[in-house]
């Protein structure tokens, strides 16, 4: 009678250690996806900061390109504009020295002679240039959140073990998983 019962314990124990070492095995599988699943996310995530940055600095070379396409734009209208007013002041500037050394003139005949086809040649145009010009837009500097660069998404909340079951291809652990190995209201005796 004491065998037996003694057996009955030890048959017991050798169920429960059969149990622990099962959920021993789960847990180990567990921790293992876990960290597999760590390496992945983390190396999303910097591969996914490494494409964050080259589309910024992307498009960062882009807005300078078009910062420079709009100075070139407005610098060869202004210089544009610049040139005919040059040539015009040199054309006013030649026809004011004309004028002053023929009033400063000794030759008196050549004076009246001269003076109405010089009086014709007064009105010089000025010429027309633009009113107004396109300008270098502002820079607006955008913002960064996490929402529009990257958040964490829990997709399960907690492993569960009788979750790891269904992809646990050890056969040890198959073969052990016709004990009630969830059954944890049993202590060890």
């Amino acid at each position: 009678m004491k065998i037996e019962k003694l057996e009955r314990g030890q048959s017991k124990i050798q169920t429960n250690i059969a149990k622990l070492a099962t959920k021993k095995e789960l847990l180990e599988q567990c921790k293992s996806l876990e960290n597999e699943k760590y390496t992945e996310v983390i190396q999303n995530i910097q591969n996914h900061g490494n494409t964050l940055k080259q589309t910024v600095d992307k498009h960062i070379e882009e807005l300078k390109h078009e910062v420079s396409e709009y100075q070139k734009e407005t610098m060869h209208s202004i210089d544009s504009d610049l040139d005919v007013i040059v040539k015009s002041m040199k054309r006013v500037e030649d026809k004011n020295n004309e004028i002053e050394n023929f009033i400063k003139a000794i030759d008196i005949a050549k004076f009246f002679h001269e003076v109405f086809q010089l009086e014709n040649s007064l009105y010089i145009p000025i010429p027309r240039t633009k009113s107004s010009y396109n300008s270098i837009p502002k820079f607006v500097p955008g913002e960064i959140t996490q929402s529009n660069v990257a958040v964490l998404q829990n997709e399960v909340s907690q492993v569960k073990l009788e979750e790891l079951v269904g992809c646990c291809c050890c056969p040890f652990i198959l073969n052990m998983l016709k004990i009630d190995v969830f059954n944890t209201t049993e202590t060890i005796h």
